[in-house]
């Protein structure tokens, strides 16, 4: 039997995310929350390119008006529900690197497995091609994720585990790109066992790398 992800690795709910300022009207923060919550329902169905006002205004039983008093841009409010909905994990911290890449990469793989943040996030990748906004907020999106990664492999490399010499992006794109085309090329749902080969991959070719690097030293230093 495969084993599944444990449900704490996966992102916050969008219902749990705080808004900004407690301070609002409590009238209103229930009608962005409605608003946000059906944001999110058809995010998932008709993905950042196809959901409209409309949409939203039916679903939620706001009025459009309404909905543009709080959002005049509509598409600040796909913004905002996407950061409502993507709330990182805490920062894996148990000082060992296989646990902490692994609970790390759980997290990512958690998000992508759930049916509605992955189709977002799918179609948030879509949709970033041809929208500079929406490509503006996948890439807040990816850096957040990479700089989590690397601080991880950073911290690794000052107590010794790793080499000082990283390909850093190299080695975060060796740990993610398997994770992706899991879930959205081959459409299967990621397994924790799936992470830790990832993860046992990418420490067996940064250890692989290490060593040929001695070796050449040694070869050039005896020449």
């Amino acid at each position: 039997m495969q084993q599944m992800l444990p449900k704490n690795r996966q992102t916050a709910l969008l219902e749990d995310s705080p808004d900004e300022d407690d301070n609002i009207d409590p009238r209103i923060l229930k009608t962005r929350r409605i608003v946000r919550a059906a944001t999110v329902d058809l995010l998932a169905e008709y993905g950042f390119q196809r959901i409209t006002v409309e949409h939203i205004s039916e679903l939620s039983g706001v009025a459009r008006s309404t909905i543009y008093r709080h959002w005049p841009n509509p598409k600040d409010l796909l913004v905002e529900t996407f950061e409502h909905i993507y709330v990182p994990t805490d920062q894996p911290t148990t000082g060992d690197l296989r646990t902490d890449l692994i609970e790390h990469c759980e997290g990512l793989a958690s998000a992508l497995n759930d049916d509605k943040r992955g189709r977002i996030i799918g179609s948030l990748i879509n949709a970033s091609l041809h929208d500079e906004e929406l490509a503006s907020i996948h890439a807040r999106y990816t850096q957040s994720r990479r700089r989590r990664t690397r601080s991880i492999l950073q911290k690794a490399v000052a107590k010794g585990d790793l080499p000082k010499k990283l390909d850093y992006d190299h080695i975060i794109t060796s740990l993610v790109a398997p994770i992706f085309y899991e879930r959205f090329i081959a459409e299967q749902i990621i397994e924790a066992s799936f992470i830790k080969r990832v993860v046992d991959g990418v420490l067996l070719q940064i250890s692989a790398g290490a060593e040929q690097k001695k070796t050449r030293a040694r070869k050039s230093a005896s020449s």
